[in-house]
């Protein structure tokens, strides 16, 4: 009967700390990752989080990845250097301080006068 009332409260415990921890944890990447993140690619993780966390705490983890988290991540990533490069483009064609005269004409030295 101890054994039987130890493997119960054991199993209780274990039960509630992982549930928990999966509960805590779940919410904390997910807050921390759809305060950060925008879009898909917020929703593609928080689904995971959620569905991965909740259910078992990492006894699917690595099994259940939806099937368009690829794709969303690889558009997301495109996006990202797509908008990178724009940036790049546009901030080489900016007229900067350097350039405010023309490069045939020499600023007027008093020496010359």
């Amino acid at each position: 009967m101890a054994t039987d009332l130890a493997g119960a409260l054991t199993g209780a415990l274990t039960g509630a700390l992982t549930g928990a921890f999966a509960g805590a944890l779940t919410g904390v990447l997910a807050g921390a990752f759809t305060g950060a993140l925008t879009g898909v690619f917020a929703a593609d993780l928080a689904g995971v989080f959620e569905a991965d966390f909740t259910r078992g705490f990492g006894a699917d983890f690595g099994a259940g990845l939806p099937a368009g988290l690829a794709a969303d991540l690889a558009a997301g990533l495109d996006g990202f250097f797509t908008s990178a490069f724009l940036l790049d483009f546009a901030m080489e064609r900016a007229p900067s301080s350097k350039q405010e005269t023309p490069t045939n004409e020499r600023p007027v030295s008093l020496k010359n006068h």
